[in-house]
């Protein structure tokens, strides 16, 4: 591949690598993320070979990877912080403020969900038809509608029992 075929293919794919990304994560690691996948794209552009969706389905696969990435390395951080709350400090008073959580609430009822069904939901949300989805996935229309609502109707449940936890019983997920 050529320095003028790879530049094309980054101004066509780096809008929707990007609206996917944000779907996931926030501005700053998404812009990390996408960066990270045309690294590697650059890496392997001797090698990079096939038509346009090829070249798609190969760059959102590795976006993917950066993204689990993250989520892992969050986790992580997010365990080690709670490990750190638990050790006794007895010149620290506690503060409500220390329970907050630093990420939105729709981040964490999306980190809940499976890994495929976050990557479903963000894909939907970037504004990727049904089809282009199906491409993406490797699988039939009906299939990737079919992980769509899956992973809506998982997100939901997962809402509902937040909002019952948070309110009680009787709230329910309008």
């Amino acid at each position: 591949m050529q320095d003028e075929d790879f530049e094309q293919l980054y101004w066509q794919l780096q809008p929707k690598l990007l609206g996917y990304a944000l779907g996931l994560l926030d501005e700053s690691a998404a812009y990390d993320a996408v960066a990270a996948t045309f690294e590697t794209l650059l890496r392997k552009k001797a090698t990079l070979g096939g038509e346009f969706p090829q070249q798609q389905a190969l760059a959102f696969s590795i976006l993917r990877g950066h993204v689990s990435h993250e989520y892992r390395s969050r986790r992580r951080r997010t365990s080690l912080r709670l490990h750190i709350a638990r050790q006794p400090d007895p010149g620290r008073t506690r503060d409500i403020a220390d329970d907050i959580a630093s990420e939105s609430a729709l981040r964490s009822w999306l980190a809940a969900l499976p890994e495929s069904d976050r990557h479903v939901i963000a894909l939907f949300n970037s504004g990727h038809s049904t089809q282009e989805i199906a491409e993406l996935l490797g699988c039939s229309l009906a299939a990737a509608a079919r992980r769509r609502d899956r992973a809506k109707n998982r997100l939901r449940t997962i809402v509902e029992r937040d909002r019952q936890e948070v309110y009680g019983d009787d709230a329910t997920f309008a």
